[in-house]
């Protein structure tokens, strides 16, 4: 009990909150009460943390005189019911007011809407015929509706939806759908506005001559059936127009429809005819050939069909007219005028009689000479002659002249020529020297002839030599031809000798001039020490090789041998080739093991052999004398050399040993009798520490 008290007055200075949840229900119409009975509930708070009581119970009903039983869910209404509840762990005691509402939550039934059909164009149908509707609750008369036909356009065909909407006094609302079609029984109208009459290749469109209207649809679809219409031929023919509304209402009617040609043919000519020579022959003119073409947009036109007049005087330079026409077979008919003039067209003549060709450094002629000039209608003694010209005689070349022959009616005849001054003497041609060619090569060979000329300077001679019949590669006399050309082309000609000749010596190469090789060796091959053994013509190789000389192999010595090698030419090369024989071994020394005693005297050459294949030797040792009075392990060293300076080390060990002496026993009593008293002493020292 006192700890209630604590804990009571600890909360009295504490903040207490409780909280209610679900403080307001609403309760379905005719629905059970006591199923809405426990959802109110309460939670306690302490400085706002929620504490769990689990001795909490509530009071619910005949709190403060309100009781249950007087709650009927038959009527829409709201009642208030008092609750309490108790956390006894806290004493904490708390009365809420809930609130109960009794609502209807059922929306009302729409059973039926009417469906609706009218033609394009009539008023709305009174939307209300079929439409059937009814509520839970509340009585028909008290219910609210609205239709709504914002979507219908009456003037419009289509199906369109009508929005039927029902509340009761509690607010619930139920919603339905119909739809009124409006729909089009009249097909479109067709109207000809004008006869059908199209140019013969013109395109055309319907709406130009026709008019389609339509109740409902402002673009109605127009086909037209031109099956039996031929567009290439003129005529008249029956067309039927089909019109077809969005509602799949169609029109017909049938037109005559006429293709006719009304464009007049076309004539081309010449924008910049040919004049007519003056004295011409009218018999000669083709009058028709100043006409490009003629064309039509039906018929097949020729020029031939053309007509043609003209006001010409062939005698008399003017401006005159042709006059064309041309009609089709539809009656069309062009004319056309086409101005031509009657000129003096011809240009004088200019002839060259002489050719205008000299040799240089000759005395300038009269050019005149060389030339005539006329006109088919100036006298000679009416032209104009002009000549320009700027020639000289000493150097030859092409000088241009022009002229110029101009006659009364402003024809100029114009002649670009050239004099020529030429040179016409061959050139002098002269050997220098003999050709000889050593190395079967293709050479330049002008240099070997000198060129002259009455005109040209040396350097612009051209020598040629023909040397075509020439083998460089075999050995022979041959025959050239030499030309010498001048800058004008003056050519002189010679035949001379080539010879072809070998004076080179063959190719030799050793691998090498001297070799040293040991005593006794067996013979070289010395042809295999040839790298190259070539010629510049003549197919020869080492085995063409001549060996001479001769080695000793079992002598010491420096031997020559030559080696030779000739062509067909007789060119000869002779190489030498040095052998040195020569001892190159060193002598072998081979030695027994030796043991001495101390103060034995060392022999030398005891055990020792030394060989050599020359057998002429000189053996040398260190130290000369070998101290023996110590044991131990002595080293010898040996050098062994024969007469062409070889030689051979070899290190030898002598092991001195002691000499060996027999001990008695008796030697041993004073030893023994000092190791017995010293163990006895220490006997007697330990007893007595003890």
């Amino acid at each position: 009990m006192s700890f209630l008290i604590w804990l009571t007055s600890l909360f009295s200075i504490c903040t207490v909150q409780v909280e209610w949840i679900n403080q307001i229900l609403d309760v379905p119409l005719y629905d059970n009460i006591q199923n809405y009975k426990e959802i109110p509930e309460a939670n306690l708070y302490i400085d706002n943390v929620l504490v769990i009581d689990p001795l909490m119970y509530y009071e619910r009903d005949a709190v403060d005189h309100t009781f249950f039983s007087v709650i009927t869910t038959s009527h829409v209404r709201t009642y208030t019911m008092r609750y309490r509840v108790y956390f006894p762990s806290y004493n904490v005691i708390h009365t809420q007011d809930i609130i109960f509402n009794i609502v209807d939550l059922v929306p009302p039934v729409i059973e039926h809407v009417g469906q609706f059909r009218i033609p394009l164009g009539n008023s709305m149908p009174d939307l209300e015929i079929g439409f059937i509707y009814l509520d839970n609750y509340d009585a028909t008369e008290n219910l609210y509706y609205d239709i709504n036909d914002m979507e219908v356009v009456l003037n419009q065909t289509g199906i369109y939806p009508i929005y039927y909407q029902v509340s009761d006094l509690s607010g619930n609302t139920s919603y339905a759908t119909t739809t009124i079609e409006i729909y089009d029984f009249i097909p479109p109208l067709i109207t000809l506005n004008q006869p059908i009459i199209i140019d013969y290749q013109e395109t055309w469109e319907w709406s130009d001559f026709i008019t389609v209207r339509d109740n409902d649809d402002p673009y109605p679809y127009v086909l037209v059936n031109d099956f039996f219409v031929d567009y290439q031929t003129l005529g008249n023919y029956l067309i039927t127009i089909y019109a077809t509304d969005k509602n799949e209402l169609t029109s017909q009617q049938t037109f005559e429809l006429a293709i006719v040609d009304r464009e007049p043919p076309l004539i081309t000519v010449k924008s910049q005819p040919t004049p007519i020579s003056v004295f011409s022959d009218e018999s000669d003119i083709d009058f028709l050939s100043y006409v490009i073409s003629v064309e039509d947009n039906y018929d097949n036109l020729q020029i031939i069909d053309l007509s043609y007049r003209h006001d010409i005087e062939f005698d008399v330079l003017g401006q005159y007219y042709i006059y064309y026409s041309l009609s089709d077979e539809s009656g069309n008919e062009v004319e056309l005028k086409m101005k031509i003039n009657v000129v003096d067209d011809q240009k004088p003549v200019i002839n060259i009689i002489n050719p205008l060709i000299f040799d240089v450094d000759e005395t300038k002629p009269f050019f005149i000479d060389y030339i005539e000039y006329f006109d088919n209608y100036t006298s000679y003694d009416q032209l104009i002659l002009k000549m320009t010209e700027s020639v000289n005689m000493g150097i030859i070349g092409k000088y241009p002249l022009t002229i110029d022959v101009t006659d009364s009616s402003g024809n100029k005849t114009t002649l670009r020529t050239y004099i020529e001054i030429v040179d016409r003497i061959a050139p002098q041609i002269e050997q220098i020297n003999d050709i000889l060619i050593t190395d079967f090569s293709q050479k330049n060979l002008t240099y070997h002839f000198l060129a002259t000329d009455n005109y040209d300077k040396e350097s612009d001679l051209t020598i040629y030599v023909d040397d075509s019949l020439v083998d460089y590669e075999q050995i022979g006399v041959y025959q050239i031809h030499v030309s010498a050309t001048d800058l004008s082309d003056n050519q002189s000609l010679i035949t001379v000798d080539i010879i072809i000749i070998d004076i080179e010596k063959p190719v030799l190469v050793l691998k090498q001039n001297m070799i040293t090789i040991e005593v006794f060796s067996p013979p070289l091959d010395i042809l295999g020490f040839i790298i190259e053994a070539t010629d510049n013509y003549d197919l020869i190789d080492r085995e063409d090789v001549q060996i001479t000389g001769e080695i000793s192999y079992d002598k010491i010595g420096i031997y020559q041998i030559l080696l030779s090698l000739e062509d067909s030419s007789k060119n000869l090369i002779i190489k030498s080739f040095y052998v040195k024989v020569d001892d190159l071994s060193a002598p072998i020394i081979q030695a027994s093991e030796m043991t001495l005693q101390v103060g034995q005297f060392f022999d030398p050459y005891d055990g020792i052999k030394v060989i050599d294949n020359l057998d002429d030797i000189d053996l040398k040792w260190f130290p000369q004398y070998l101290d023996t009075s110590t044991p131990g392990e002595k080293t010898v060293n040996y050098i062994a050399t024969d007469s062409r300076g070889n030689y051979t080390t070899y290190q030898r060990t002598v092991v001195v040993e002691p000499v060996s002496e027999e001990i008695e026993m008796t030697e041993y009593i004073p030893v023994g009798m000092i190791s017995i008293l010293g163990i006895a002493a220490c006997l007697y020292f330990y007893k007595r520490m003890s």
